[in-house]
């Protein structure tokens, strides 16, 4: 049997055997063997030999498992052994890791990596603790604790020696750490220098001294640069003097200037930033510039503001101060004391206001300060100016305005036209203020608003500026007159002018303009087309302002004339405008087809006309190449529209209105070319037939008898 079993040992016990067979038992062997994954591992090996029932076998692996067996001795031999007994040992913390290594490094940063450790002891690791010792392992510090393997040590002063080693733990403790393994951290810049002073200043001479930096970088310090600046002086270089260390003398200074001295220390990676400037001034002279003046509260009429005093010598102190405000044209003083602060009050709204400040002492004045510019806060306009009517109608009210006197310091970006009925003239009496309304809202400073006749309004105007709507102008009262009827005569269209001729080709584009004087509008339109060799004839091309006219024959002039026509009567014809194409010498048979012929109706129908027609003459040469027909019908005194292209000459129009006028016209086509149209017809869709009332009653009753059967012999047995 097993007693306290330990990570590194296994305590066992026997009872001695029930018989000696005559001799009693002088000693006891112990023998053991490993056994891994099911099958054992080596010889039998004796780890115990003595009187006593039990043994501890130490030096043993943890988390594994051992086979044992006893055998008794006695003075005539050796006995059986017992039948074999496995025994495991205890789990117990991992061994130590591999040092720790360097990942990567940064400035007063390391990055730590580690791997597992060789045996885990029965558990797998749950987590690594990293420490920093010194490099006596004497003293320790927990820098992680945690189950990633690789860790960003930070915080580190640049250029040390850094001692890291890791340890890793499981259920059954922390294990042994690994070695320790050191590094190096970068070393950087210096720190500035501290406590950089002045020394020993005289008129033109001083001298610049410095405590050195707390932080080296890591590295000794090899040197010292010393920046000395004119502070009173914008534009110049500054003076850069190097140093070992000791007290740098600065020569050649101006009286009464102001120099700033800042330090920066060096070592092998480098300069360092420099320390804080140490501002000095030579023996007194007038006080240095001031500082811009800061502006403080600011109000529609006045701005506080306050400034700094300047840098001087204590031995000649300010001892006042001259304050001045730009007037638009000139700078005027508003303040001399030894405040450093003033309110400037009774200043105009929205506008800009520049100051500046200078100081006097008993060597005299400095110089002016930069200029502080800052804008008084804006408030509401006041009310527009001369608001006076234009015209008056009995729809409409045209009136106009001057801009306010005072627009509050922001720009006028809009007026607003505040408008309602002064008296109501059913009760007689005066409307509420809130029955006023926006008529109107823009930018210029006059407008026309509509409104009803025979009343009267008052009307006001407000200006708006960035602060919002100012005072209402004065209050105009306005009352509009009657309507007055307009008698409308009607008027038929007067002789139109020549038409517009354009020739493409040996097509002619007709156009013209819309007479203006018919009363009411022309309706439709007629062409009167004649030439050298032909009569004139009378085209009606609807409503349209615009015709072509194929066909043209080459050196011929043709003319033509336009007349307009509405219910009032027809236009007498305008005077004739003559164009004609120019002469081309052809190939033989290259000409445009000849007109179609015969175009009459064949059928109709109430919502369809059937059209045929005949071919013009017999086609010569290459007329017949490609020729086709194109079929042409207008509704009533309306424009034509192409319903037929092809080669057919016949044509059925369907989805037409029934008992309804239409006009059609036929022209051939081919790639030289259209034709003239053949004459144009009028033709007639067939009416709907009147249908009997007394039959459309009878069919709708005999359908409700059969719904009434249907639901009766459906329901009747519920």
């Amino acid at each position: 049997q097993i007693e306290e079993p330990a990570p590194f040992s296994i305590k066992i016990a026997w009872t001695p055997p029930l018989k000696d067979n005559g001799s009693p038992v002088q000693i006891y062997q112990a023998a053991m063997r490993r056994i891994m994954d099911g099958m054992p591992v080596g010889y039998w090996e004796i780890v115990y030999s003595g009187p006593a029932t039990s043994c501890e076998v130490n030096g043993l692996f943890p988390a594994s498992l051992f086979e044992f067996a006893v055998m008794a001795i006695s003075a005539l031999g050796n006995g059986p052994p017992c039948p074999s007994a496995c025994f495991a040992t205890g789990g117990a913390p991992p061994t130590a890791p591999p040092p720790v290594v360097l990942l990567g490094s940064e400035e007063g940063s390391l990055n730590i990596g580690w791997n597992l450790p060789d045996l885990c002891n029965g558990a797998p690791v749950t987590s690594f603790r990293l420490e920093s010792v010194g490099p006596d392992e004497s003293m320790s510090c927990v820098l992680y604790e945690g189950s990633s393997i690789s860790h960003w040590v930070k915080g580190l002063a640049p250029g040390i020696n850094v001692w890291l080693r890791v340890s890793a733990a499981n259920i059954h403790g922390v294990g042994p750490p690994s070695q320790p393994a050191c590094f190096t951290t970068q070393c950087v810049a210096p720190s500035p220098p501290e406590a950089v002073y002045a020394f020993d200043i005289s008129r033109t001479q001083a001298s610049v001294a410095w405590r050195a930096p707390q932080n080296i970088g890591g590295s000794s310090i090899r040197g010292y640069r010393v920046q000395v600046t004119r502070k009173d002086q914008r534009g110049q270089e500054p003076l850069v003097l190097g140093s070992n260390g000791l007290p740098v003398k600065l020569e050649n200074l101006e009286l009464g200037a102001t120099y700033g001295a800042k330090v920066a220390a060096g070592n092998a990676v480098g300069y360092g930033a420099w320390s804080q400037e140490h501002v000095f001034t030579t023996e007194p002279g007038p006080p240095s510039v001031p500082e811009a003046p800061v502006v403080g509260t600011v109000t529609a009429n006045s701005i506080s503001l306050s400034w700094v005093a300047p840098i001087c010598h204590q031995l000649a102190p300010v001892e006042y101060y001259n304050l001045q405000m730009h007037n638009g044209r000139e700078y005027q003083a508003l303040y001399t004391g030894s405040l450093l602060s003033f309110q400037v009050s009774g200043l105009q709204p929205g506008t800009q206001y520049k100051f500046r400040v200078k100081a006097g002492n008993s060597k005299g004045e400095s110089g002016y300060s930069p200029v502080a510019a800052t804008t008084t806060g804006a408030v509401v306009p006041g009310p527009p100016l001369a608001l006076t009517t234009l015209g008056v109608s009995s729809n409409s009210i045209k009136f106009k305005w001057n801009a306010p006197a005072f627009q509050g310091g922001s720009s006028i970006y809009a007026y607003s036209v505040m408008m309602r009925e002064e008296v109501d003239a059913a009760k007689n009496r005066r409307r509420n203020a809130s029955e006023a309304k926006e008529v109107w809202a823009g930018a210029a400073t006059t407008c026309r608003i509509k409104c009803n006749a025979e009343t009267a309004y008052e009307i006001w105007v407000v200006a708006l500026n960035a602060v919002g709507a100012g005072a209402p102008s004065a209050v105009i009262r306005v009352s509009t007159p009657a309507v007055q009827a307009v008698p409308v005569v009607p008027k038929a269209p007067s002789t139109m002018p020549p038409p517009n001729l354009q020739i493409r080709n040996s097509t002619l584009a007709v156009s013209w303009t819309v007479p203006k004087d018919a009363i009411p509008p022309a309706r439709q339109y007629f062409l009167q087309v004649s030439s050298d060799e032909t009569e004139d004839q009378e085209i009606n091309v609807g409503n349209a302002t615009a015709h072509e006219i194929y066909g043209l024959k080459p050196g011929v002039f043709y003319h033509v004339r336009v007349s307009a026509e509405n219910e009032q009567g027809r236009s007498s014809w305008s005077s004739a405008a003559t164009a004609s194409a120019k002469s081309v010498a052809t190939k033989r048979g290259r000409v445009a087809p000849p007109t179609p012929a015969d175009l009459e109706l064949e059928k109709a129908t109430k919502n369809s006309l059937r059209f045929k027609w005949q071919q013009g003459g017999v086609l010569d040469g290459e007329q017949s190449d490609g020729c086709r027909f194109k079929l042409e019908l207008a509704e009533g005194g309306g424009s034509y529209v192409t319903m037929y292209t092809g080669t057919e000459s016949a044509s059925t129009v369907m989805k037409l209105n029934s008992d309804c006028r239409y006009r059609a016209r036929v022209q051939a086509i081919n790639k030289y070319g259209a034709s003239c149209y053949c004459p144009e017809i009028s033709v007639r869709t067939n009416a709907i037939p009147a249908r009997s009332w007394h039959r459309i009653a009878g069919y709708f009753f005999s359908v409700f008898m059969i719904l009434v059967l249907l639901y009766y012999f459906l329901f009747s047995e519920h």
